[in-house]
């Protein structure tokens, strides 16, 4: 195996031909077609590597003419291209078959495919010759219909097993593509499809790195001093600055060794992602949480379930370190982590610490994206450009991408373009970004760098998106969120997203746009404060939209892919002191968190409310109030009665001062009042307080509001308490009548009044009764929120 990831010189070339409106599905296929690349079975060829100013189509007839497998990604644009048209193809395809080259047309979209003479001729499968028709781009089956495209291409390029080497029956032997190939119906062996894991053709080197890595990792040499007691398991901590490639190591890691795990699976470990990302992995473990399921249960059942195999956990970019044993797996399980921090605890983790390239790993990345400069007497050359970029990662990446993009320019004017490049004031600005001196130093390299590309891109929408991007959580930035806060079309988002993946300043693909964190940090020191506000009021605008909503379950799987781009969009609009619906995004965050149990997420998120509204509206505006009265709510959940109360009580004084004693908005902070009172033992105290809410509610509503309907039910709750069985039972009759005829008879409302309705018939002894009511409210919230609930 090449461990660099460089095919070997002499493995069958694949070819790969798409319109690059279907680069997603490119990007999709080349992470099956990956790992084959890293044994060395293939090496990958497309039309991505031919420069500007080169001819198009001796490059395509060249590389067609010799390569064992031509992949063609078939959609309308394809078929129209001037490739496809173009009278050479005829010739192409009969060279193609006296030379044996194997033909995988795959349909992507819609098209009229079988009027193409010249398509209808190739064969993907030799029993049928039908192309493979592979689903849209989201669809999870897509990785399916892939990894067959892999497989077979495997079969053709894979020698033969020699007489006399062990077969199947060797727990070691790896299998063609380097993954296992699950049971049809089976479950997965990754998550890769659901995250943005991809196989990444440019890595380079790290050798010893990826070789001592895997040397801990299969002996499982740290023993947890506290966090599992008596336990030994092998955690390894990948530490460095941004942008050194901790990731791409990881994830190298991860598809090289597939076959040496039972399966591998990739969390964003980052602090406003890891409880989304739990909920995401432990759903494709088949363990799709429940409404009510915490973050440490979640954490829990990941834990207990990966830790019964030989699984890798991956926790990349973990940002709080007090999170860590969560998810330590026992033995045989294996964790891998990769984090900017110095501070884990160390009798948990063996920490690698990851630094700059090696010289002629820079220059080897640099050769990948230009060929032609592969003699050695550009060495002394490209060598002074991976200086110039301080043999970063990513800076080295965005470097080699401008020489791909211009095939003309010579390492020794690249050189001279960095030499040129003028920071200015802003040179302050980056070396701000970390107080660490080489932090610091790599900031202002990636600015570098990225100066080569920007001004290609000044004064045209990608500027924008580039812009919206910095302010979002770096990962999985769905495409509509750039479409919601830009005056675009989702085509011509798509397209100027593509223009900005296309240089390596960003990667889209299925799953959204990724940036790099350390790219973020220079783009909105590029673009200055000033920009950054304005773009920042259209995210806060666009993504209170899509929270608007914060109780409806059938959204909280949506919302989970935009939580955590709501949650930094909050922390640069204080920072830059953009106040305008940014408290009121807050709270919304924070209901929907607290509908997902993430009760410390939705605090935190209540309080920065708070901290926003007082700063913007003074202490006692009804803003405040609503957020005073949500932390009251976190704080009751928590168990902290007392802090709920003295919460509730400051929002029912500055309610009553605001808008007056009879105010709906009162009704609520006095509710709230009556519950901590109920819960403390305060019978009297809490019914007193429950029917003033029940008066304000009906003069303000009407008497069928579901708002009566909770007042009317909570005072059930206290006759009940006080033995008033008959008083209760009218009470929650008329709150299920209410609720009934305001949502219907499916809405989990519904359920709760049926089950308090059970409650007392079985106080009654009324059993019959009671079973029939509480298996009816069993029903409705299964129905809602599934079987978990």
């Amino acid at each position: 195996m090449t461990r660099t990831g460089q095919p070997d010189r002499h493995a069958p070339k694949v070819f790969i031909s798409y319109s690059h409106k279907d680069k997603k599905w490119m990007d999709r296929l080349v992470t099956h077609l990956g790992v084959l690349g890293s044994q060395g079975l293939i090496d990958v060829w497309d039309d991505r590597q031919i420069g500007a100013g080169q001819d198009w189509e001796e490059k395509i007839e060249s590389a067609m003419g010799t390569c064992a497998v031509a992949v063609l990604l078939v959609s309308a644009d394809f078929l129209t291209s001037k490739f496809v048209l173009r009278k050479e193809i005829p010739i192409l395809l009969e060279r193609a078959e006296e030379e044996g080259v194997r033909m995988f047309p795959v349909i992507l979209r819609a098209c009229t495919w079988q009027r193409v003479s010249w398509l209808a001729r190739m064969q993907c499968r030799p029993e049928d010759g039908e192309p493979i028709l592979a689903p849209g781009v989201d669809d999870p089956t897509i990785d399916a219909a892939f990894a067959e495209i892999a497989d077979e291409i495997a079969d053709i390029v894979a020698p033969e097993t020699p007489p006399g080497s062990e077969t199947g029956s060797s727990t070691s032997q790896k299998r063609r593509g380097g993954r296992p190939a699950p049971p049809a119906d089976g479950p997965p062996r990754n998550n890769f499809a659901s995250v943005s894991a991809l196989f990444n053709e440019d890595f380079v080197g790290r050798e010893a790195i990826l070789a001592d890595l895997h040397t801990r990792l299969q002996q499982g040499d740290v023993a947890l001093t506290h966090a599992l007691p008596d336990t030994r398991a092998a955690a390894q901590a990948l530490r460095g600055e941004g942008g050194i490639g901790k990731t791409q190591i990881a994830m190298r890691y991860a598809f090289e060794h597939a076959d040496d795990y039972d399966g591998t699976w990739w969390m964003d470990a980052s602090r406003p992602a890891m409880d989304a990302s739990a909920a995401k992995l432990a759903t494709v473990l088949g363990m799709a949480p429940g409404p009510q399921e915490t973050p440490e249960i979640i954490a829990g059942r990941i834990r207990e379930k990966l830790s019964k195999g030989r699984h890798l956990l991956i926790l990349d970019n973990l940002e709080e370190p007090e999170r860590l044993g969560e998810f330590l797996l026992q033995p045989p399980g294996r964790v891998l982590i990769t984090t900017r921090l110095g501070s884990l605890p160390t009798g948990q983790v063996h920490q690698v610490a990851i630094s700059i390239f090696e010289r002629h790993e820079s220059i080897a990345l640099l050769r990948k994206h230009r060929p032609d400069l592969e003699d050695t007497a550009h060495d002394e050359a490209l060598g002074l450009v991976a200086e110039a970029l301080g043999d970063h990662a990513l800076a080295v990446a965005l470097g080699a991408s401008y020489l791909r993009k211009r095939a003309s320019v010579t390492p020794g004017e690249l050189l001279e373009r960095l030499q040129r490049a003028n920071l200015g004031e802003k040179a302050h600005v980056f070396a701000k970004m970390d107080a660490g001196e080489h932090a610091a130093g790599y900031a202002l390299s990636v600015a570098k760098s990225l100066g080569l590309h920007l001004p290609d891109f000044r004064d045209t929408p990608a500027m924008a998106l580039l812009t919206l991007a910095a302010l979002c959580h770096p990962d999985d930035i769905p495409v509509e969120l750039f479409v919601d806060c830009t005056e675009l079309d989702q085509e011509q988002v798509e397209d100027w997203l593509e223009k900005l993946a296309d240089v390596s300043i960003i990667r889209y693909d299925a799953k959204g746009v990724q940036v790099h964190r350390l790219m973020q940090e220079v783009v909105r020191a590029e673009v200055g404060e000033d920009v950054c506000r304005t773009v920042i009021a259209k995210l806060v605008e666009g993504l209170n939209a899509r929270f608007a909503e914060d109780n409806d379950p059938t959204l909280w799987a949506i919302q989970d892919g935009y939580a955590s781009h709501a949650e930094s969009c909050i922390e640069h609009a204080e920072r830059l002191d953009v106040t305008e619906g940014t408290g009121l995004l807050a709270n919304q965050l924070g209901l929907y968190h607290k509908n997902r149990a993430r009760f410390d997420t939705a605090l935190a998120l209540f309080r920065t409310a708070e901290r926003i509204h007082r700063k913007a509206f003074g202490d006692e505006h009804p803003e405040v109030a609503i957020d005073v009265n949500n932390i009251g709510e976190l704080l009751r959940t928590k168990g902290d009665l007392d802090g709920a109360l003295k919460c509730y009580r400051e929002a029912e004084r500055i309610g009553r001062k605001a808008f007056g004693d009879v105010h709906p908005s009162v009704a609520v902070f006095v509710n709230n009042i009556g519950m901590v009172l109920h819960t403390k033992g305060d019978l009297d105290g809490a019914l007193e307080c429950f029917r003033e809410a029940e008066r304000i509610d009906r003069k303000a509503f009407g008497d069928e509001h579901p708002e009566v309907a909770t007042d009317v039910n909570n005072i059930g709750g206290v006759l009940q308490d006080k033995g008033d069985l008959d008083g209760a039972l009218e009470c929650f009759r008329e709150a299920e009548r209410i609720d009934r005829k305001a949502f219907g008879d499916e809405h989990p409302n519904v359920a709760i009044r049926v089950n308090n309705i059970g409650g007392v018939l079985f106080a009654r002894g009324d059993l019959a009764g009671a079973q029939e009511k509480m298996t009816e409210a069993f029903r409705i919230l299964v129905r809602t929120y599934g079987p978990r609930s």
